[in-house]
């Protein structure tokens, strides 16, 4: 899923000549907690930093209709952990059982005091959220302290939400350590029709129940097993309950709607923690009647000890360490089920539904292939430090034989340049 080098560059852009609407942020009360929310004319989102839901909602306004499942109302108590639904980031664990003690469900951050900041930027705003906390090693039972960062970004005539993790060892000991992404994601509503992707050849089954079919062929979790694999992709509501829970590695996943054709994608950066560099896993929990879209960062999520102690289930910081990654949501209507797979590349800016080429026609050559993109910009078409051709683009499927014949290329390099108020997309065409 990589192509002809990608360079991203300024986050936050004057876009020479193109014509962006706003983007605005604000702090509210809702359910009696501080929320804040971002919205431009593409998407609103509502965080609540208080409870960790970051963010608890977002509504998709090209579709009019809410991404995420809220199972609960923001009026609820936040005694223990309640599942208003939305994302919560867990961390150390998601879930696990000490002898007979249970550890905090999704980890600690909701029950953390949370400080935040708000700004912008011309084309941009920005909420920056930090907490920490302290617990025990399921394990060695050794102290640990942990700095958790969040600064979540959102960009005028864009569906992009870009989050930027920073996960820090403050304590004195080496700080061991399971994160995932708890995204109840919900694409207009859960039902027959939704489905998950995520690129890749061989899904880890962390977790399997009443899958019949699956227990038939000998799968017997935790092991690996082929990908694709239709029971953790497809949505199919019935009575019996049943659930698999799968994790794989990948540097984007979605999930989508294919009535409405709409779609809601998770693309992940490159994961850095202390000196090594590794790649997201891309996780997904479907049941019977819905399902739980899991970033995360490791292939185990539990801190139960007999997980904890295996090798390469947990992360490890020394003291003063860091842990980086970004993941962006990003939405979009118009992709089909079937269109899905054959997607040539995936960045946060934009989608490469097929492989650009350049063919020879009379008069020139043209450019062949489509593109997808969740934001207004400016596309166009460089050669030799010049610009070809340029044009205004809206948030859908493009053609880029639409760009019409240039001059034969006579063995310049041709590239394309996507600019948005999030970044700058270039690309050579082979």
């Amino acid at each position: 899923m990589r192509c002809w080098g990608l360079i991203l560059a300024g986050i936050v852009l004057t876009l020479g000549g193109c014509s962006h609407t706003k983007i605005a942020i604000r702090e509210a009360k809702e359910g009696g907690k501080t929320t804040v929310e971002i919205e431009n004319k593409l998407f609103k989102t509502v965080l609540v930093p208080e409870i960790a839901r970051l963010p608890l909602s977002y509504f998709f306004k090209t579709t009019g209709h809410e991404e995420m499942i809220h199972p609960v109302s923001l009026n609820t108590p936040n005694e223990d952990f309640v599942y208003y639904g939305g994302v919560i980031d867990s961390i150390p664990w998601v879930s696990g059982q000490v002898g007979d003690v249970r550890l905090p469900d999704k980890g600690y951050l909701y029950s953390s005091p949370w400080t935040f900041k708000t700004g912008r930027n011309k084309n941009s705003v920005w909420f920056r959220g930090q907490t920490s906390f302290s617990y025990h090693d399921p394990v060695t039972g050794k102290p640990a302290t942990l700095l958790f960062s969040k600064e979540m970004r959102g960009y005028a005539g864009s569906t992009q939400l870009r989050m930027d993790y920073r996960i820090k060892n403050i304590g004195k000991t080496d700080a061991k350590f399971t994160f995932c992404m708890h995204a109840r994601a919900g694409v207009a509503k859960w039902d027959k029709g939704d489905y998950f992707y995520a690129p890749g050849t061989n899904c880890f089954v962390y977790y399997m129940n009443n899958m019949t079919e699956l227990e038939r062929q000998g799968l017997r979790p935790p092991c690996w097993t082929n990908w694709p694999l239709k029971e953790a992709m497809d949505l199919q509501p019935q009575e019996d309950p049943r659930n698999i829970h799968v994790i794989l590695p990948a540097d984007w996943s979605m999930v989508g709607d294919e009535k409405y054709l709409e779609n809601l994608f998770f693309v992940a950066s490159k994961v850095k923690c202390g000196a090594k560099e590794s790649q997201m896993k891309m996780g997904i929990f479907m049941t019977n009647a819905g399902y739980v879209v899991e970033p995360c960062l490791t292939y185990s999520i539990s801190g139960s000890p007999v997980e904890w102690s295996a090798p390469g289930t947990t992360l490890l910081l020394g003291e003063g360490e860091e842990c980086t990654f970004s993941i962006h949501l990003v939405a979009y209507q118009g992709l089909s089920k079937s269109q899905i797979p054959q997607i040539h590349a995936v960045y946060p800016e934009c989608l490469f539904l097929d492989k650009p080429k350049k063919a020879a026609v009379p008069g020139g050559m043209k450019l062949e292939g489509r593109m997808a993109f969740p934001a207004s910009g400016t596309l166009a078409v460089e050669a030799g430090g010049g610009t070809l051709r340029e044009c205004s683009v809206s948030p859908g499927i493009f053609d880029l034989a639409t760009l019409g014949v240039f001059p034969a290329d006579k063995g310049r390099t041709i590239s394309l340049r996507f600019q948005t108020a999030a970044g700058v997309v270039r690309l050579a065409i082979e």
